[in-house]
């Protein structure tokens, strides 16, 4: 027989207490006692497990604590075998470093000292060559130091004062006059570069200085300053044609030779007439030269340089009747014309007019007596004395042709004293030539010669030379005499 299920919506029935058994069993044996008694089990092994659950975390906690401190103590004692280590190193590398610092300290030492002593020896050795180009220097400047002065006089021109044309003229021709002629110079080219101001008698003048010391493109520089200040000024145009054509700057030449052209010739002084004829004719256009010296008779006819100087070109040229009209006129018109009457008696004697030479060269030599001669005294001397000796040839020639004595020859010996004199005076002046010493005395031993071949006894020979002779020496001596006196 099929038993029945129970139904689960019936709540259970407790079983009637057992006889014999105590409550407690009883309730034990119930599942109320069971379960409690389950529960009472479970939550006493809740409790074991807590308790034993902290007691587990207090030994991990130990465990951690003790962790840390270990990790602390062994951190800590590696930081300080770190830094015993680092300590050690750094030691070891400072000890090293120092060790290296010294050995490179002396190993400089050594390469500075020896780099020291090479340029040491250099030095020595250039100090000692040095020294010897200066005493070579030196030896060569000996001669000039007296010039040293010079330098403070010089190198302080803008504050010293030089302000006007006139005062740098002065202090240039001081220092050409005592052979600082660089200082000279220094002095002209601080005038030019200032455009200083001064007379025109000034610029003239420096400009002249200038050019008798060689230095015309100095020259013609200041003369252009001087036309700065005044352009129309006939001087200084003249001056200004002259140093530039000396200059070689033909350009500006001819700026001024224009200039000079549209102011009237009645103004012009010498020096306009002759510096533009002489630069006409220097650069090809003689007829308009020429033409400019006879303007030059024309406006200024007691001038002999309108006669000597177009005579002197012609002669050279070869164009003597020209010359010869020329001057004969300037030697008529005035006398005492001592370039004109030598240049004619030059012509003279080249054209076999010997007499006519004599008188001409007579006549230079009359002028020429002034305080300061045109021309030289042993040249007219010279000149002179060719005339004579060509004259005397000239009257011996036909006694020697015919073999006849046709011949005056107290005249001729006339000539020949004269002639001698002449000789001997040229060679024995102040301005004479080697030239004139030279041949001269070969010309008195021809003439002697030739005096001996017309038969004169050689007694009146022998007192005829050297009576000249000593009557030559005399007036020698009364000469210089007079020109020390005069000094």
């Amino acid at each position: 027989m099929d038993s029945q299920k129970p139904d689960p919506n019936t709540p259970p029935v407790d079983k009637p207490l057992e006889k014999g058994r105590s409550l407690g069993e009883r309730f034990l044996d119930s599942e109320s006692g069971r379960a409690l008694i389950f529960l009472g089990f479970a939550a006493l092994l809740g409790i074991l497990g807590l308790q034993r659950l902290a007691t587990y975390d207090e030994a991990i906690n130990d465990v951690r604590k003790s962790a840390e401190a270990r990790y602390l103590e062994e951190r800590k004692l590696v930081l300080d075998q770190y830094k015993e280590m680092s300590d050690s190193i750094n030691g070891q590398f400072e000890s090293f470093s120092k060790g290296l610092t010294l050995i490179a300290q002396d190993t400089m030492k050594k390469v500075i000292a020896e780099e020291k002593q090479i340029l040491e020896d250099k030095q020595e050795q250039f100090m000692q060559e040095t020294k010897q180009v200066i005493h070579s220097i030196e030896q060569r400047l000996e001669p000039f130091q007296w010039l040293q002065e010079y330098k403070y006089r010089t190198s302080s021109l803008s504050s010293s004062g030089i302000q006007t044309m006139s005062i740098a003229y002065a202090l240039a021709r001081e220092m050409f006059s005592e052979g600082a002629s660089d200082a000279a110079l220094e002095i002209a080219s601080f005038a030019v570069t200032n455009n200083l101001p001064g007379d025109t008698s000034d610029y003239f003048n420096f400009s002249t200085l200038m050019s008798q010391y060689d230095q015309t493109p100095v020259a013609a520089n200041i003369v252009d300053v001087g036309l700065k200040h005044y352009p129309k000024d006939v001087d200084l145009i003249a001056q200004g044609i002259n140093t530039n054509k000396s200059a070689g700057r033909h350009a500006r030449a001819q700026e001024l030779l224009s200039e000079l052209a549209d102011i009237s010739k009645e103004s012009w002084p010498w020096r306009a007439f002759v510096f533009s004829g002489d630069f006409l004719i220097e650069t090809g256009r003689i007829a308009e030269g020429l033409h400019t010296y006879a303007e030059f008779r024309k406006y200024i006819p007691a001038d002999e340089r309108g006669y000597s100087l177009p005579g002197e070109y012609l002669r050279g040229k070869g164009r003597y009747e020209e010359a010869l009209s020329i001057l004969e006129q300037g030697s008529e018109r005035i006398p005492r014309s001592a370039q004109t009457n030598l240049t004619l008696a030059q012509i003279y004697i080249q054209v076999g007019r010997y007499g006519d030479a004599v008188v001409a060269a007579s006549r230079a030599l009359e002028a020429n007596s002034e305080s300061q001669p045109s021309v030289s005294q042993a040249g007219v001397l010279w000149t002179r004395a060719t005339a004579m000796d060509s004259l005397i040839h000239q009257e011996l020639q036909p006694d020697f042709d015919t073999d006849k004595r046709s011949v005056d020859i107290d005249k001729v010996l006339r000539y020949v004293r004269s002639c001698i004199s002449d000789y001997r005076l040229s060679m024995n002046m102040t301005d004479t030539m080697p030239f004139f010493v030279m041949r001269g005395s070969e010309r008195i031993k021809i003439l002697r010669e030739l005096v001996a071949r017309t038969g004169v006894a050689p007694d009146e020979i022998g007192r005829i030379f050297d009576e000249r002779s000593e009557f030559g020496q005399q007036l020698l001596e009364m000469l210089k005499e007079g020109t020390n006196s005069s000094e």
